[in-house]
């Protein structure tokens, strides 16, 4: 049995230095794999470019001696075909260098002041993964990538800020700007705080080291060899009672498109909850794991790269609550955590580079860098607050995240 396995990418790629259009680059990057099936072994042959499948197949039988051991079904006949790609949705590359071109000017007309940097990027991806006779499945999909750094023109810092923005459908640069200039206006001005001790509001918790942690934690391979922090606590409580969690693999509208996982399983519904009102419900298995311990894959077989083997693997975190809390009067924003650690036991700290002050709902500083440290089940039991219906963009995929830990500044 062969699986045939492509993902191509076309982009346009801005590269912005000093307020400015420095360099356009178009790119179309081809990765394809092939696995083979054969008795109890997998075998997988990759190439990027322009490699066919033809010959990656003549490569692959050699490989199989090789292969992984599997005991599992493969997937029953499918076909699935998404697409998210219309014409109102996307920009030819002269439009999309045009609206470059406007971003950058709107820019430095609106914060004469500040230097921005970086790139902006459009893409058109799809992903086809195919069984011979059996399954066809794809899916292909815009998206508008741009992630700008700035600073003042005084500045020393190679940075004083950025704001990360992400979209499948078509926006104008006003549109940007507008989300664009709170932060701008935060990092111009400046403040220290006489007291930390207030709430933390995470503006994308999924991202975070903590998720992160969280994410492993809910594999069933690590659960049931005893390495996950909730070891023994499947279907006991874990977080506060007003939190539930869900792993989500197919959200269009907030730019997640795994209509199928990479071993082609389809999930009946795209969101598995997996912290039910603070119980743990739920753990994920790809079908090699689901096999293993007798139990029903979840859809999350995913590749860590084209060229490899699929693993157990979290999609993206939605959090929710029965009831939304009131805002509170003042709360950290942590935008930018880099590095950082989680223990075994939940303990964790992590440095905070790029923090912002809320205050009654509203960006209004910028906080010197912090330092992030807690406990995860204390974080989300008795510290959790809730989440309310503010975002820190149009595009976030939650809204802020509450709660109390410990919070110390740098310098």
């Amino acid at each position: 049995m062969i699986e045939q396995y492509q993902k191509t990418v076309q982009e346009t790629v801005i590269e912005i230095k000093n307020s400015e259009i420095y360099s356009i680059k178009k790119n179309e990057i081809v990765r394809r794999a092939v696995r083979l099936f054969h008795k109890d072994k997998i075998a997988i042959v990759a190439s990027k470019g322009n490699v066919g499948f033809s010959s990656l197949i003549k490569e692959v039988d050699n490989n199989i001696r090789y292969g992984q051991n599997y005991d599992y079904p493969l997937p029953t006949n499918a076909i699935k075909h998404d697409s998210f790609i219309r014409k109102k949705q996307i920009f030819t590359e002269k439009e999309f260098i045009r609206f470059g071109e406007k971003l950058m000017e709107c820019l430095r007309k609106k914060f004469p002041d500040f230097i921005f940097m970086n790139k902006i990027r459009f893409a058109l991806v799809e992903k086809k993964i195919a069984f011979v006779n059996m399954t066809d499945l794809s899916v292909n999909y815009p998206l508008v990538d741009i992630t700008l750094l700035f600073k003042r023109k005084n500045s020393k810092n190679i940075f004083d800020g950025v704001f990360p923005y992400l979209s499948s459908n078509m926006f104008s640069p006003e549109e940007y700007i507008e989300e664009m200039e709170k932060i701008v206006r935060a990092v111009d001005n400046p403040i220290k705080l006489r007291n930390y001790n207030i709430p933390v509001a995470f503006p994308s918790f999924d991202q975070t080291i903590i998720a992160g942690k969280i994410k492993e934690s809910i594999i069933g391979d690590n659960y049931q060899k005893g390495t996950s922090l909730f070891n023994n606590l499947l279907g006991k409580k874990v977080f506060n009672e007003k939190l539930t969690i869900h792993d989500i693999s197919y959200l269009p509208e907030k730019n997640l498109f795994y209509a199928f996982d990479d071993e082609s399983f389809i999930r009946k519904e795209p969101a598995l909850e997996i912290v039910g009102n603070g119980i743990l419900n739920n753990l994920i298995y790809d079908r090699r794991t689901a096999a293993m311990y007798e139990k029903t894959p979840t859809g999350n077989g995913l590749k860590p790269d084209y060229n490899k083997f699929p693993q157990t693997m979290a999609n993206s975190f939605i959090f929710s609550d029965d009831e939304k809390i009131e805002t509170p009067g003042k709360a950290i924003i942590p935008v930018i955590m880099g590095g950082g650690s989680v223990d075994d036991g939940g303990n964790f700290a992590i440095p905070v580079q790029f923090s912002l002050l809320m205050e009654n709902g509203e960006i209004k500083a910028m906080l010197p860098q912090l330092l992030l440290s807690g406990n995860i089940f204390k974080m989300l039991g008795e510290n959790y607050m809730g989440t309310d219906n503010k975002y820190f963009s149009k595009m976030s995929l939650n809204p802020y995240l509450y709660t109390r830990v410990n919070v110390k500044r740098i310098y």
